[in-house]
């Protein structure tokens, strides 16, 4: 019989990666907002993490907020990027021109997808 390993699967680790590297939203209200249950979930984590991302107006911050989504978007983990449209591209709310503005910030692949989403 063969070893095998089991291996967390990038999706599971979207909650640390986002409370970890996106600066602020660890303490952002929306966060908060989740009970210790919910933190645990990538999808209501992502939902919160693009509320704060909306909120946001500070260059820096959210030029690390859109390479925190690129990188979501390039994970191998196909349930990853579904977070990326489901939770994030979904969610957003704005007029057309803002939601104009974010995409193109966008990364290459975060943008291949939000187009992909968009047909």
């Amino acid at each position: 019989m063969a070893d095998f390993v089991i291996k967390e699967r990038d999706y599971d680790k979207v909650p640390h990666l986002l409370t970890t590297e996106v600066p602020g939203f660890l303490d952002s209200e929306e966060y908060r907002l989740l009970d210790s249950e919910d933190r645990k979930v990538p999808g209501l984590v992502t939902a919160a993490f693009t509320r704060y991302f909306e909120g946001l107006r500070e260059a820096d911050a959210l030029e690390r907020c859109y390479a925190i989504i690129e990188k979501l978007a390039v994970s191998p983990d196909p349930e990853v990027q579904n977070l990326v449209v489901t939770e994030i591209f979904e969610n957003l709310q704005g007029s057309d021109e803002s939601l104009g503005k974010i995409k193109e910030q966008l990364g290459p692949e975060s943008r291949r997808l939000y187009q992909k989403w968009m047909e």
